[in-house]
């Protein structure tokens, strides 16, 4: 269901059906959707497609507007935008022994990507869950969470 505000006092918002997507792997259709965000300052809505290794993005009304593919055997759990750039939290990558690959966009460009088991040694990051990207005082810093045991790591911009 969808909703509109009608007015904020009193709160009232008129209700109807809004869904998109869908089971499958065309164009606008879901393997698996997983999360689902608005890229600041966008109307658009993106959504992690897990299975199809893609982002699925959406108008505000669920219209398909295009689809940003990942590599291949990627498991897209989450994505996250600030000043330019995307991080995507990756459940898998596509070599499962050695963990799950966090990606860094510039634009719709892989620029980055973040093995945080195997380069930077946190052992309980085998599968990535989510991970956000905030501007802070000009640096970029990434939180992302492991999928059990539920560790957090943050991430500094030093350069």
């Amino acid at each position: 269901m969808g909703a509109k505000l009608t007015s904020l006092e009193p709160l009232e918002a008129s209700w109807y059906p809004l869904a998109f997507g869908g089971k499958g792997d065309e164009p606008g259709q879901f393997g698996t959707g997983h999360h689902i965000t608005v890229p600041y300052g966008t109307k658009q809505l993106d959504a992690s497609d897990r299975a199809n290794a893609e982002i699925e993005r959406y108008s505000p009304d669920g219209t398909y507007l295009e689809t940003l593919p990942l590599i291949k055997g990627s498991f897209p759990c989450s994505i996250d935008y600030e000043a330019g750039y995307a991080v995507v939290a990756c459940l898998f990558g596509p070599n499962k022994e050695k963990g799950a690959p966090l990606y860094i966009l510039e634009g719709n460009n892989l620029v980055s990507t973040v093995m945080l088991k195997e380069e930077l040694g946190v052992e309980t990051f085998q599968h990535l869950h989510g991970a956000v990207i905030r501007k802070i005082d000009g640096k970029l810093y990434i939180i992302a969470q492991s999928w059990n045991p539920g560790d957090i790591v943050i991430l500094e911009q030093i350069m």
